[in-house]
């Protein structure tokens, strides 16, 4: 009898440490877990399409294009069926697709090549600024709703965008640079920032993952409902 009582006294405690999360984030775990890691694996995905090179043709870079292109309308989707539990998601999933269909607009507009090129110009800056408006609305999503299971991630949401900013600033001031006749220093601007650039990319896809796990680990069972 003493021998059971002393094993009650003692299940107790580890009762109390057990995690507990509000009914809101435990209900919304499967979902955020299901397609937070979806993006990660996209991601992960289109970097190593960027990467391969088996020939230099017209057909293969095609083919390697329609691979990302599908890649990038399943990241969209993935943050479209996010919506739900922040509106920014579904703004993100809008601003990401624009990008994708006016960068079509020059491959199928048929005219001279100064004509084009210029369009080709006018269209990559459309597209930027869509891109921009994108990560703001993801970041300061996940900022939302995964700093509301985890803290640190939220903050580190927040810093990205900061240096998601930062790293953009850099390279039209590096451009700039380079335009006004500075070639040498722009050339090692742009190279600068092309490496701080890829080391947001990696922090970004780090943190995305994290989160992505965070959610998981509640939808498993790891947590418990406050």
């Amino acid at each position: 009898m003493d021998e059971m009582n002393t094993m009650e006294f003692n299940a107790e405690p580890n009762a109390e440490k057990a995690p507990r999360y509000s009914e809101a984030i435990v209900s919304r775990a499967p979902l955020m877990a299901k397609w937070l890691m979806t993006m990660f694996w996209m991601n992960i995905a289109q970097i190593i399409i960027n990467f391969i090179k088996i020939e230099s043709s017209v057909v293969y870079t095609t083919i390697q294009n329609i691979l990302i292109a599908i890649c990038s309308l399943v990241i969209c989707l993935s943050l479209f069926k996010m919506r739900g539990e922040d509106e920014r998601y579904g703004r993100a999933a809008l601003f990401q697709l624009i990008p994708l269909v006016i960068n079509l607009i020059p491959t199928l507009v048929m005219d001279s090549y100064n004509a084009l090129v210029w369009l080709s110009v006018l269209v990559s800056l459309i597209a930027a600024v869509f891109s921009l408006l994108a990560t703001y609305n993801e970041y300061h999503a996940h900022s939302c709703i995964v700093g509301g299971l985890d803290c640190e991630l939220g903050d580190r949401w927040q810093k990205l965008w900061v240096w998601q900013v930062v790293g953009i600033t850099g390279t039209v001031l590096s451009l700039f640079i380079a335009a006004l006749g500075a070639a040498g220093l722009g050339a090692v601007l742009v190279l600068i920032v092309a490496i701080y650039v890829l080391v947001i990319q990696i922090i970004y896809l780090v943190t995305l993952y994290r989160s992505a796990k965070a959610y998981r680990a509640v939808a498993e069972g790891d947590g418990t409902a406050a």
